[in-house]
């Protein structure tokens, strides 16, 4: 197998160990698809809109300067991603990750926003 130079070395063959655990990946598309949905509402709640996503992350607008939101983000220990291209400069990036990160996700931007 030729592994393009931009991939890391270790994902083609971790996906390859994982085809082999069909149950494996079924609880992790599964917990993944719930964190995601458990996002999505929490994002909501917080009166965001986030983007229709299948995918392992949600993209919203914040409503503010990204880059900035995404500062007040860290002393939380949460980090996202602030969306670069040009005209996205208020829309934000995160995650599906475990439940306990979710939730810290969800908490520190309901700080973050109060503090703007």
């Amino acid at each position: 197998m030729r592994i393009p130079f931009n991939v890391n070395r270790l994902a083609p063959v971790a996906a390859l160990v994982a085809l082999r655990e069909p149950e494996h990946v079924r609880h992790c598309v599964t917990r993944t698809v719930r964190g995601r949905e458990r996002l999505r509402s929490g994002l909501v709640e917080l009166s965001y809109t986030p983007a229709p996503s299948v995918a392992n992350f949600l993209f919203f607008n914040s409503r503010e300067d990204a880059a900035e939101l995404v500062e007040r983000l860290l002393p939380n220990g949460v980090i996202v991603k602030p969306w670069g291209e040009p005209g996205y400069a208020e829309h934000i990036r995160v995650s599906v990750g475990l439940p306990q990160a979710n939730d810290q996700f969800l908490d520190a931007l309901e700080k973050a926003t109060l503090l703007r």
